[in-house]
């Protein structure tokens, strides 16, 4: 049985794949959406914790077939035995739009009445940028396996031709052409 791991990046239809495998797999999917839920900030555990949780048993991946997570395509790396991997990417443009979409609902703020976002306004904010926006997609792929994804990350020659080996190193990418 393979066993893989999903590199979950975020608003590339990643939610989406992870729903339809749970769908089919059930538990055999880490973390499931009701797992989710009792995790520390309803959220992927990062993956310091990840490993510290699998070393000392509080988490067991006994008859899971699918790990998913917000990290680096370096973090199998970490994980015990053989793991193929899968991933799914976005243009970038589209993908920025749709971050600032997210966080601009998780503030629970409302669309102006001519349905517009305040993209400036996320633009204009150096952390955002620098953890959710510059490169993100190319930081999944160049981050070592410890490293938080959402978290800024230089990406410099170096960092860029690890993106692309890891990257070719993929088992699985997948394209969301949502737009």
């Amino acid at each position: 049985m393979s066993h893989w791991l999903f590199i979950h990046i975020m608003k590339t239809a990643g939610t989406s794949f992870r729903t339809m495998l749970e769908n089919h797999l059930g538990k055999g999917v880490y973390p499931t959406k009701e797992e989710v839920k009792q995790l520390p900030d309803r959220f992927y555990l990062r993956p310091p914790q990840f490993v510290e949780w699998l070393t000392d048993g509080r988490l067991d991946l006994t008859g899971r077939r699918v790990v998913c997570g917000h990290y680096s395509a370096a973090f199998v790396q970490a994980l015990p035995g053989s793991w193929r991997t899968a991933t799914v990417l976005r243009e970038p443009v589209a993908r920025t739009l749709s971050m600032i979409a997210h966080h601009h609902r998780d503030r629970r703020r409302m669309f102006d009445f001519r349905g517009r976002l305040p993209v400036a306004e996320y633009l204009d904010n150096p952390s955002f940028v620098a953890s959710k926006i510059l490169n993100y997609q190319t930081k999944v792929f160049a981050a070592g396996p410890m490293d938080n994804v959402n978290q800024p990350y230089p990406i410099d020659a170096a960092a860029f031709e690890r993106a692309k080996e890891r990257l070719d190193a993929v088992d699985f990418v997948g394209l969301d052409r949502k737009s």
